[in-house]
């Protein structure tokens, strides 16, 4: 036998066939892993912690819980006899300076009383009108009677009185209501007096 025949070299794998090979063991130890570890947690189901691993997160309000409504500015929340929400009642009267911006002409303020002092001598429809303007209107008797007692109600005045809606037709819906002793409720004529003054009021939304 020739001596050639030994010093043959044995055929080389093709380096396509290592790629695969080497992928093939990779896939299989992944899926190893996969079926003894179970697949790691969604990175949408990790709470995002910037850094503070106690952060906490956002509590929602128990099932039938009513939230209370955000006020408007200067508006208190009046509640009904049971505790719902029910109107919001002005805290304070309507100022000189308030009024003027919607009727500038209409009134003479008296001599004494500032920019911030409760408006007076307006009638029953011009509050009503002003109240309008607002995008509100005026208080019932039983709407100011509960802001009365609400925390942040505050009175007009020892000598004033207040507007309100009676809720009857024509004129026999303007009262007034004040928090002085000694003073029965009483209807008014629609204008000409001094000791009158209102406040706003607006449905909840």
């Amino acid at each position: 036998m020739p001596a050639d025949d030994f010093d043959v070299a044995a055929p080389r794998p093709a380096g396509w066939l290592i790629a695969i090979t080497v992928l093939s063991v990779i896939i299989f130890l992944v899926g190893l892993g996969l079926v003894l570890f179970g697949p790691l947690p969604a990175p949408s189901a990790v709470g995002a912690t910037h850094g503070d691993a106690t952060a906490p997160r956002r509590q929602r309000p128990p099932a039938g819980t009513a939230a209370t409504p955000a006020a408007p500015p200067g508006m208190l929340l009046v509640r009904d006899e049971g505790g719902a929400p029910r109107a919001w009642v002005a805290a304070r009267a309507v100022s000189w300076a308030e009024y003027r911006q919607i009727f500038p002409r209409q009134l003479q303020r008296p001599g004494g009383a500032e920019d911030g002092d409760p408006v007076t001598g307006v009638g029953f429809a011009y509050a009503g009108s002003y109240a309008e303007a607002r995008g509100a209107r005026l208080p019932t008797a039983d709407e100011w009677a509960a802001a009365s007692q609400t925390d942040g109600f505050q009175p007009a005045g020892s000598r004033f009185w207040e507007w309100v809606d009676g809720g009857r037709p024509d004129d026999a819906r303007q009262e007034v209501r004040s928090l002085s002793t000694g003073k029965p409720q009483a209807a008014r004529a629609p204008s000409g007096h001094d000791d009158v003054t209102f406040r706003l009021a607006r449905d909840l939304k």
